[in-house]
């Protein structure tokens, strides 16, 4: 089994208007590895949802990408569109944000995954696609999945809708799978349910998993690696257990500090400030403005992403704070 399956250089996207240009990801890289589920956490607004549907293509026509996304052999970033299509769902499956909103609500459920099956296994037949389409719904454990069939999104709840979602991106066995807010607006219980579904199937299937999210309390529980971002760039990336017992940029020590824990008593920390507009970014280091830390020097010269130990790398300038502050 190859070491990395997705490697991601050097991503940028920024979105043109005549002559204004505005970066909302910018000079990304990382990788991915057969099995392992990487996290992407941030801010609403810092990038995350971008940089996902940069990975595969499907950014809006006023956006423009350049850097490359290397899978299996292949650079995404320069396959023709319909390449990019049989990539799109097959090799790639993707959990969108608002199961509320993502189903189309006048095709049954049925209906739609047999759709994704007609486009990328086109030997079926249609029985064999009714099948296999039950047997995804089946599979996450969605109750009466040949009655959910043939039922309208409207008629199922949210959690039933984030199911239905799963099937149809795992319904023609992906090497990766991205979950972006993949439990956003389901209740805790539900959201448990979730993330114990996709750890299944993960484990069954070998699939790689991108998961964005900005709850840290579920990178907690289901990630292995961790890439922080802020407005558009990578401030901190590690090992789950790195990231959480050992943050070393301030923005991830803000983070983890707006955390509740249980019995605690103490009073969450607040970052002060909010995230720049993308249009005017601050010169230097970008969280300079909110930073704690900052000196002069983080306001005129912007940090590299580095390695302070092997494998936990941030961009800070600064880093290991503990020998620096």
């Amino acid at each position: 089994m190859a070491e990395t399956l997705l490697d991601v250089r050097n991503l940028s996207t920024a979105f043109v208007n005549g002559s204004k240009k505005v970066t909302v990801v910018d000079d990304v890289s990382f990788s991915v590895a057969p099995g392992r589920t990487l996290a992407i956490v941030g801010e609403s607004g810092c990038g995350k949802s971008i940089l996902s549907l940069s990975m595969i293509r499907l950014v809006p026509d006023t956006a423009r990408t350049v850097g490359q996304i290397l899978m299996d052999g292949e650079d995404l970033a320069a396959v023709s569109p319909q390449r990019m299509r049989q990539i799109r769902g097959g090799k790639i499956g993707m959990i969108f944000q608002e199961p509320m909103t993502s189903l189309n609500p006048i095709m049954t459920v049925g209906a739609q995954l047999s759709e994704a099956l007609k486009l990328h296994v086109p030997e079926l037949n249609a029985a064999e696609r009714h099948e296999r389409a039950v047997e995804g719904l089946r599979r996450v454990r969605l109750p009466a999945p040949e009655a959910q069939f043939h039922r309208y999104p409207h008629e199922l709840s949210g959690g039933m809708r984030q199911r239905v979602m799963i099937a149809m991106a795992l319904s023609c066995e992906p090497e990766l799978l991205i979950a972006d807010e993949p439990t956003t607006a389901l209740d805790v219980t539900v959201q448990a349910e979730i993330l114990a579904l996709l750890g299944d199937l993960q484990r069954d299937t070998g699939m790689a998993v991108i998961l964005i999210t900005h709850d840290l309390g579920v990178v907690a529980e289901f990630a292995d690696e961790v890439m922080v971002m802020y407005a558009g760039r990578i401030v901190e990336r590690g090992t789950v257990g790195e990231i959480l017992s050992d943050p070393q940029h301030p923005y991830t020590i803000g983070l983890m500090g707006s955390i509740p824990r249980f019995g605690s008593d103490d009073r969450l920390l607040a970052i002060e400030g909010t995230v720049p507009a993308l249009s005017a970014m601050p010169p230097g280091c970008r969280f300079a403005p909110r930073c704690v830390f900052a000196v002069p020097r983080c306001a005129g010269e912007s940090p590299v992403l580095r390695e302070v130990t092997a494998g936990h790398a941030v961009s800070c300038h600064f880093a290991p704070l503990e020998d620096n502050l």
